[in-house]
């Protein structure tokens, strides 16, 4: 249910980015949009597994705060991502540096991440 809600505010995100600035993002149709939004959740998760592997063998940040690391990567994955699907999708059109970068960082902001969608509280003084 999360990766599916991911998607929506992805594609919502991505609408929001051609409303907001229509000459730099450029979208023909719903049809588009729909292809855009997977193509840029499919290369993101392999650009971040990637990064993940690097990170993880210690070629990349070594003393970094994981959180800042993994938004900084999130944004890194997005903007690949979205110079690959540029290219690769027909009737999108995304001009320049800027919007791709600020459609990262709204993306890695306000999609949904962690282990679960749920809070689990855990109780470590009830032994006390």
């Amino acid at each position: 249910m999360r990766r599916i809600l991911n998607l929506f505010i992805t594609g919502l995100i991505l609408w929001m980015a051609s409303k907001m600035a229509p000459e730099q993002v450029q979208i023909k149709d719903f049809g588009t949009l729909a292809l855009a939004t997977v193509s840029l959740w499919l290369v993101t998760i392999i650009v971040y597994v990637i990064s993940l592997l690097f990170m993880a063998g210690g070629l990349i940040f070594e003393s970094c705060s994981w959180a800042i690391l993994g938004l900084f990567i999130m944004a890194a994955a997005k903007i690949l991502a979205l110079y690959a699907i540029d290219s690769w999708v027909p009737g999108l059109s995304i001009v320049g540096f800027w919007p791709k970068f600020w459609i990262a960082i709204a993306c890695s902001l306000f999609t949904l991440s962690g282990p679960s969608g749920r809070y689990e509280y855990h109780d470590d003084n009830r032994y006390w």
